[in-house]
């Protein structure tokens, strides 16, 4: 078992609240909160730059937060412009529902390592996006088991899990919780299923 070493340093009082608001946010001590910060900082080389450059890298986050967020309307509201392939004639089959369930457990994997989350944090989380208000519960018991890994929709459940929210409803929760990128495949097959999740249940 590693040993810990006690550190003494003076902070801001402001700076030293916002610290423990996050960590109690994230559902851990003030200590492993920013033992993680520091680690966070370590291994890639700084999160803080300073002047024009923290400006940039600003801006070039913005940008693509914006057109990430811009794709998923898209996404919704209109499948044929994420991609210049045409689904409409693609007959929909199980294993790409079945990569669809893969798919959004893989992203929420990503998210949860890439913002050095558990699980169980990376969940709670994604509970507190604006999007997810808008999920019934038991749907969200449903993505809950999906995002661990526990449950594959099967053809007819994935198209009535798109049809009755109108959409994705996990994909626009995964980009307001992190900038991890979303993996192209999953934009892919979400865009397939939203288009046949569209048409006659008897066409």
């Amino acid at each position: 078992m590693a040993t810990r070493t006690q550190l003494n340093i003076n902070i801001n009082p402001d700076l030293l609240r916002s610290v423990k608001q996050q960590a109690i946010k994230s559902g851990m001590t003030l200590g492993d909160y920013v033992s993680k910060l520091i680690e966070s900082y370590l291994k890639n080389q700084g999160f803080s730059p300073s002047g024009t450059e923290f400006e940039s890298r600003i801006e070039v986050i913005e940008k693509e937060l914006n057109l990430i967020s811009s794709q998923i309307k898209d996404l919704n509201n209109n499948p044929k412009r994420i991609s210049s392939t045409d689904t409409s004639n693609r007959v929909l089959s199980d294993s790409d529902v079945i990569q669809y369930s893969h798919l959004l457990e893989k992203q929420f994997k990503n998210i949860a390592r890439e913002e050095m989350l558990s699980d169980k944090e990376a969940w709670r989380v994604f509970t507190k996006q604006a999007d997810a208000k808008n999920i019934n519960k038991d749907n969200l018991h449903l993505i809950q088991d999906i995002l661990r890994g526990e449950r594959v929709l099967n053809l007819d459940e994935t198209i009535a899990f798109i049809k009755f929210h109108r959409g994705c409803p996990v994909i626009p929760c995964f980009i307001s919780m992190s900038r991890t990128p979303i993996l192209p495949k999953l934009f892919q097959i979400t865009e397939c299923i939203n288009t046949h999740s569209k048409q006659p249940i008897n066409s």
